[in-house]
């Protein structure tokens, strides 16, 4: 009965070492620095390299840690089985201890890196989904102060008194209108089928709701251009 009691109690303990190792295993990181600058700043080899470097030795001391603590428990648990007397017990504890923790640390390692890998993949895709923003924005101004030049060009040439010279001035527009507007599906067209697109990846909602609103401000854009582009059609006397 005793040795009963004695079986159970390490087993109870073996499954719940066993458990803390994966947990601790799993949430490996990076410090505290780092993993804000991960967050802020955009991802480049060194901060990569210095990624890697913190998750996989973090992941290998825990993993050793965690795997230490499981083959001591496994130890106890073979020692009691076989009704080892108290020194063999001892040498059960402490081989299980050092076969753990090399186990644990490579283990640990592993997944360390593959958590660093991870955190490297996530902040080059944020990188990517803020350059879209950046570019969709110069667009923007481009199509933005294109407009506001057109209205003043649509007046200047309006005002134009020889009707000859004031036509050629009116085509030269619509042929820029004409040119500008088609631009101008393309990009809504190209943006419409990224917004559509899975591959945003995590962390990037904030990024895609900025590139839908730079969507729908050329959108606007473009109504404006075709409001003027109608203007200048009106305006030419063929």
């Amino acid at each position: 009965m005793k040795n009963t009691t004695t079986i159970k109690r390490p087993k109870r303990l073996t499954a719940t070492a066993l458990l803390c190792a994966g947990s601790f295993l799993f949430n490996s990181c990076t410090t505290t620095n780092t993993a804000y600058q991960v967050q802020t700043q955009p991802m480049n080899p060194a901060l990569e390299k210095q990624i890697l470097r913190e998750t996989s030795l973090s992941g290998m001391a825990i993993g050793a840690v965690a795997g230490a603590v499981a083959g001591g428990v496994l130890g106890a648990v073979y020692g009691a089985i076989n009704h080892h007397d108290k020194d063999q017990m001892g040498r059960d504890v402490t081989i299980g201890i050092a076969g753990g923790a090399v186990v644990g640390a490579g283990t640990g390692h592993q997944k360390g890196k593959q958590q660093g890998q991870e955190m490297v993949s996530a902040g080059m895709t944020r990188d990517k989904a803020s350059e879209l923003v950046k570019a969709a924005r110069q667009e923007n101004q481009r199509l933005a102060a294109f407009n506001a030049g057109l209205k003043r060009k649509i007046t200047s040439a309006k005002a134009i008194k020889d009707a000859s010279e004031r036509k050629i001035a009116l085509v030269s527009l619509k042929s820029q209108t004409v040119s500008y507007n088609r631009d101008a599906d393309t990009t809504i067209a190209m943006r419409k089928k990224a917004l559509e697109t899975k591959n945003w990846g995590k962390g990037t909602s904030g990024a895609r709701e900025k590139y839908q609103a730079c969507t729908n401000d050329m959108i606007q854009q473009q109504k404006a251009l075709a409001s003027m582009a109608a203007v200048v059609e009106q305006s030419i006397v063929y």
